[in-house]
């Protein structure tokens, strides 16, 4: 089976070959064999700043929202192994993120015209040192991702025909 697999890996669908090989092989215990193969994942960084006003002190803070989403597609078929066809295809993306947030303080005075170039240096050296230091959270794990994706399947997945004895 690993050589099907590992065809399947490659490609994304099984040779006449392989199918054929596992028709004989499972005869009469199972009818339909299902697929997947994560097809793309990604992740991804944003960052969003914020104005809010705290109510206690009547002054105005940044927030600054980091966020590191991981996104995954994976593509499902199912074959029917009595006559070899792909009965049933998807191609599903799931994705999850998480975000932290920083309170980078009261909002910096802007530049001004009147300042000149030092009064506009020294603004900005003073703006860059009282900003706390922010870090991306983690992305969310691969493997919960992937999994949010079976779940999608398993809603989606649609139901046996049945078979010419009334069964399914």
């Amino acid at each position: 089976y690993g050589r099907g697999l590992d065809d399947y890996r490659e490609s994304g669908s099984l040779s006449s070959k392989t199918l054929s090989e596992w028709q004989d092989a499972l005869a009469g215990l199972c009818r339909f064999m299902v697929f997947a193969r994560v097809e793309d994942s990604t992740i991804e960084q944003s960052s969003q700043d914020e104005e809010e006003l705290h109510v206690q002190t009547q002054t105005t803070h940044t927030m600054r929202k980091l966020s590191a989403e991981r996104k995954a597609t994976v593509s499902f078929q199912i074959y029917e192994l009595e006559t070899g066809e792909v009965v049933w295809s998807a191609e599903i993306t799931n994705k999850a993120s998480n975000t932290s947030s920083y309170d980078l303080g009261e909002v910096k005075k802007e530049k001004n015209e009147n300042d000149g170039f030092w009064g506009s240096l020294g603004k900005a050296l003073v703006n860059d040192l009282l900003e706390p230091d922010t870090e991306y959270p983690d992305p969310p794990d691969f493997v919960a991702v992937v999994d949010g994706a079976f779940e999608e399947f398993s809603k989606l997945m649609p139901e046996a025909p049945e078979n010419k004895k009334g069964g399914i």
